[in-house]
Formats: structure tokens, sequence, C-alpha cells
């Protein structure tokens, strides 16, 4: 009977024993459960590491005012006399044009014309160079013009360049206001270095004071940027 007994009670152990090492995980099921945890964790750091694209900063508010100056295209508009549309131009207004002769923008070209359909005086035109081709635009924007018919005319300009910022000085700490955050740009800007060569001659800046000072000053402005759900934007 004791034997029996002994025997159901080692019997009992043999299972117990085996379903305790059943239940123990392996090494290569620890080593998986670790792999796993680690993958975790990395996704976990890359999410939060992630940098927020509205985070207020001077290179973000360098980058958006870049764009919105960088719309508008800087050019020269005599402001006495318009810059034609089609080439060549005869040469009556010759000293309009003596500018751009030194510029290099246009060059000069003889030709004859006829007064009163017979006479023929000698006389000058003038006709865009290869390098004034770079810089001429037609205007459809500031530079249009009724003519005598009644019609407006697209007239012709040189662009020298387009502003870009210089330097973001400072900007306010975003504070709330209409549900939103708002923060004020404060910055300097100027023409570059990228500014057309001919725009530092003294005959060409004498045409217009708006080129004048695009070649020579350094601009300071504010803006006020708000918070969209597109990101920041200047308010206008």
């Amino acid at each position: 009977m004791k034997v029996v007994i002994f025997v159901i009670v080692l019997a009992l152990m043999c299972v117990s024993c085996s379903k305790s090492s059943s239940q123990v995980p392996s090494k290569e099921q620890e080593i998986a459960k670790l792999e796993a945890q680690i993958q975790q964790l990395k996704r976990s750091s890359a999410v939060s590491a992630t940098p927020d694209p509205n985070r207020p900063s001077k290179e973000l508010f360098k980058r958006l005012l870049d764009e919105d100056l960088g719309k508008t295209l800087r050019s020269i508009k005599n402001e006495n006399f318009i810059f034609p549309n089609t080439w060549p131009v005869n040469g009556y207004c010759k000293e309009d044009f003596a500018p751009l002769l030194e510029a290099g923008l246009v060059k000069e070209l003889p030709a004859t014309y006829y007064v009163a359909g017979t006479t023929k005086i000698p006389g000058v035109r003038f006709e865009l160079t290869d390098y004034g081709s770079k810089f001429y635009r037609i205007d459809t924007g500031e530079s249009r013009r009724l003519t005598q018919y009644g019609k407006q005319v697209s007239y012709g300009v040189f662009v020298y360049g387009k502003y870009r910022v210089k330097e973001i000085i400072s900007y306010t700490e975003p504070m709330s206001g209409s549900s939103t955050a708002i923060t004020e740009v404060k910055y300097t800007y100027d023409c570059g270095p990228d500014i057309a060569p001919w725009t530092k001659l003294e005959v060409v800046q004498n045409i217009s004071d708006v080129l004048k000072a695009d070649a020579q000053r350094l601009f300071e402005d504010t803006k006020v940027f708000v918070l969209t759900n597109e990101g920041w934007q200047i308010r206008q």
C-alpha cells in the first residue's frame, strides 16, 4: 500500500514538473520578445523625435517671408517714359534710351526716316541686345496704360531682381488671439547679391527713385503671422 501511494505521488510530481516546464518561455521566445520591445521603443522614439513643422523659429519665418517676397519681381520702370512692348524702336527720343545703352541692355542701329513721304533723313533705332533680353519682360500689371485708341496695352520692363530676407531680427512669443496663435516678425530685406549688375550704374539709377533705393538700401519691416490649419500665414 505504501508503495502504491509513493508511485502515485511521484507520478503527480512528474506531471506538475512537466506543466511548469512547458510554461517557461524558451530562449528563442525570450529573444523574440526582447526584439519586439526594442522595435516598439524605436517607433516611439521616432514619433517623439519628429519636429513640429509649425514650431516658431527664425528659419521657418525666413523661408515663409522669402516665398512671399519672391512673388514680385523688381523691375525698372521709367517714371517719365514707358518702355515699349515691341522692338526695334524708332529713336525719336534718343535721350530716353541713353541709360539703357550704357547698361548694355539695348543697342543703337542706323535707320532712315521719311518726312512728308519723300524726304529722307538719317536717324537711329534701338534694339534689345542678347544681354538685355535676359532682363526684359512684358508687364501686364502696374505698367498698363490706355492707348490713344482707348485700349489697355502692356508695356515692357527690365527685371533686375527680387527681394529676399537679409535677417530675422526677432519674433514675439506666439500669443493666443481669436482662437489662434499670433506672432510679430521683425526682419530686414534687400535685393541681395543677385541684383542685376547694371543697377549699380548712376545713370541707370537716375531713371527711377525706386530702383535707386533697391540698389542701395537695406529695408526693415514687421509682419504679423497667424497660425492656421495650413500652417503659419502672413496676415493680410
